[in-house]
């Protein structure tokens, strides 16, 4: 639950910006020339250019407001509803229906291509596996110290890995 608008707390907090305005403002050109001594005397280059920008930006700053506005609107939601919404990836999925309509390559090529793609992704997977295995050996880990759901879902994937294995000896026959 939110907390209600506090007309006095927002005010201290607009005094309060109002006066570090005013503080930054009150630097002389004193202050600004003994900065600038300061970044020659170390030979600090880059600040050199951050201290002429803040000069003049300085010479420019307006304090009758800070120019920003903020509408609520109605209720408690989000001003911006979709701002902590989680962002689906898109993947490059065809039905079964569009990849057999597909023209392009013949079923004999597609078959292929298949096969390849396959063959790349478990590449991949042996080059994590080894990857995970080598630093449960490097760390002397057993599986006892893994997180529950980890044992659990290696075994999922052996299982999986038979089935797997089971379709593609059906396929090749």
């Amino acid at each position: 639950m939110s907390k209600p608008f506090n007309i006095h707390n927002w005010q201290a907090k607009q005094r309060l910006a109002e006066n570090e305005v005013h503080r930054e403002e009150s630097m002389s050109n004193e202050d600004i020339a003994a900065l600038e001594r300061i970044v020659n005397k170390y030979n600090m280059g880059k600040i050199q250019n951050v201290i002429k920008i803040f000069a003049d930006r300085m010479n420019e700053m307006n304090t009758t407001g800070t120019g920003a506005s903020f509408n609520a609107g109605s209720g408690e939601g989000y001003a911006t509803p979709f701002a902590f919404k989680k962002k689906k990836k898109k993947v490059n999925e065809v039905s079964y229906s569009d990849f057999k309509r597909n023209t392009e390559s013949s079923p004999r090529q597609k078959i292929a291509r298949g096969i390849s793609q396959v063959n790349k992704m478990i590449k991949e997977i042996e080059k994590i596996v080894s990857h995970n295995f080598r630093l449960k050996t490097e760390l002397d880990m057993n599986s006892g110290t893994f997180l529950q759901s980890t044992n659990k879902k290696v075994h999922e994937i052996g299982a999986r890995l038979k089935q797997l294995e089971n379709k593609l000896r059906e396929f090749s026959n």
